[in-house]
C-alpha cells in the first residue's frame, strides 16, 4: 500500500504532463470546447497529484475517491474525443 501511495501521484502528474504536451494537437484537430476541457482535466490531475504527494497520508486513506473521480473524468475526456470531430476538420 506504500507503494502505491507514491507511485499514484506520479502517475497522475506524467499522465498529466503527458496529455498537456500535446494539448495544441488537440485543439487544432478537435476544436476549443474539447481543448478547454481536456486542458482542465489534465490541470485536475496535476494538482491532485502534487497534493497526494505532499500528503502521503491523506493520499493513503482517500486513494479510491481521487482514483474515481480522476478516472471517471478521463472516461469522459476519452469519450467526448471519440465522438468528436477528431480527423474531420478541412
Amino acid at each position: 500500500m506504500l507503494v502505491l501511495t507514491f507511485l499514484f501521484p506520479i502517475w497522475f502528474i506524467a499522465h498529466g504532463i503527458s496529455r498537456l504536451v500535446h494539448l495544441g494537437h488537440i485543439r487544432f484537430v478537435a476544436g476549443d470546447g474539447i481543448y478547454y476541457f481536456t486542458l482542465i482535466i489534465n490541470i485536475i490531475g496535476l494538482i491532485l497529484g502534487v497534493l497526494m504527494i505532499f500528503n502521503p497520508l491523506f493520499t493513503l486513506t482517500i486513494i479510491r475517491y481521487f482514483a474515481s473521480a480522476y478516472l471517471i473524468l478521463l472516461g469522459i475526456d476519452s469519450v467526448v474525443m471519440a465522438v468528436s470531430r477528431m480527423g474531420k476538420r478541412p
